[in-house]
C-alpha cells in the first residue's frame, strides 16, 4: 500500500472488492436493536430497513514512464524509478480523498468534500481556544455517525504539528497528516461511512516492445478511427527502451454526507 493519509483512511472503513463485477450497490441499512436473551429463550428476529443507497463504480490510479536500455544496463535504475512511481501514488490519491472535486464518470470518483459545506472557524482569539473550539465543532459534526471510535482527523502537517505541542499528547483522536490538503484546512471523518474497493498494492508491468504516445497531459491513441497519428511516438523496440507502467485499482464512495466535516482557515 502506498504510504498516505488517503491510504489509511481508506483501510479503516468498509472494505470490498468488485470481483469481476460492474459496479457494487451499497444501499442504506438502518441500525438494528440487540436485546438480551434469556436461557433456552428465542432469539428475535428484525426486520432491517434498507433504502437504496450510493454506488461504488470502478476507477484506477496509473502512471507510465521511459527508460532507455543504456539506463536499464545500470543494476540499480529500474530500482529506483520503480520507487519513484510509487511515491507518486500516495500525494495523488491524497489530492483526489480530500478534495471537493466532484466525480467524472468513467474516471475518477468525487473528493469527499464534495458538495458538503465548510464549518465555520473559531473567531477565539487565543490560539488554544480557537483549536479547541474547531476540533470540538468538527467532532460533534460526525459524531452522529461515527460515535467516538471512528472518527479521523486529517489536516496539513503544520495543524497536526502545532496539535500535537499544545495538547501535549491528550489529544486522543487520531491525526493523519497530508502535504495536500492546503494550510489552514481540516478534515473530520467518520471512517465507518466510508466504503472504497481497492487493490492490495500498485502494480508494476514492463515492456519493451510497447509503442506509446509520450505525452503527460492527454495522452492519446497511437492511431484514432479517422486514421490520425499521435504524436510524439515511442517504440521501445525500435529505441533499444523499455516502458515501466504502474496501475492501481482503487474507488470509494461516502455512504452518509453526514460522516464529512471540514472547515479552512483555522488560526492554529
Amino acid at each position: 500500500m502506498p504510504f498516505s493519509a488517503a491510504a489509511d483512511v481508506l483501510k479503516r472503513g468498509l472494505s470490498l472488492r468488485f470481483d469481476g463485477s460492474g459496479a457494487i450497490s451499497l444501499p442504506a441499512i438502518s441500525f438494528g436493536t440487540a436485546t438480551f436473551v434469556g436461557e433456552g429463550l428465542a432469539f428475535p428476529v428484525r426486520q432491517f430497513t434498507a433504502e437504496a443507497g450510493v454506488t461504488l463504480h470502478p476507477f484506477k490510479l496509473g502512471t507510465t514512464t521511459s527508460l532507455t536500455g543504456e539506463m536499464l544496463r545500470n543494476n540499480n535504475a529500474e530500482a529506483v524509478v520503480k520507487q519513484a512511481l510509487r511515491d507518486s501514488v500516495g500525494p495523488s490519491l491524497d489530492a483526489v480523498l480530500f478534495s471537493n472535486a466532484a466525480g467524472v464518470p468513467e474516471l475518477r470518483p468525487p473528493g469527499l468534500l464534495n458538495g458538503i459545506a465548510a464549518l465555520t472557524p473559531s473567531a477565539a482569539t487565543t490560539k488554544g481556544d480557537a483549536m479547541v473550539e474547531d476540533l470540538v465543532a468538527l467532532a460533534s459534526a460526525v459524531s452522529v455517525v461515527a460515535g467516538k471510535s471512528f472518527i479521523v482527523f486529517v489536516m496539513n502537517p503544520a495543524q497536526a504539528i502545532a496539535l500535537g505541542l499544545r495538547s501535549l499528547g491528550a489529544f486522543t483522536y487520531d491525526v493523519l497528516p497530508s502535504s495536500t490538503v492546503t494550510a489552514g484546512t481540516v478534515i473530520a471523518l467518520a471512517v465507518n461511512a466510508l466504503a472504497s474497493a481497492a487493490g492490495e498494492a500498485p502494480a508494476l508491468d514492463a515492456s519493451k516492445e510497447a509503442v506509446v504516445h509520450e505525452e503527460d497531459a492527454s495522452p492519446a491513441a497511437i492511431v484514432t478511427p479517422a486514421g490520425t497519428m499521435a504524436s510524439p511516438l515511442r517504440s521501445y523496440f525500435q529505441t533499444d527502451s523499455i516502458g515501466l507502467r504502474l496501475k492501481w485499482p482503487v474507488s470509494w464512495a461516502l455512504r452518509d454526507a453526514r460522516a464529512v466535516a471540514w472547515m479552512s482557515g483555522v488560526t492554529w
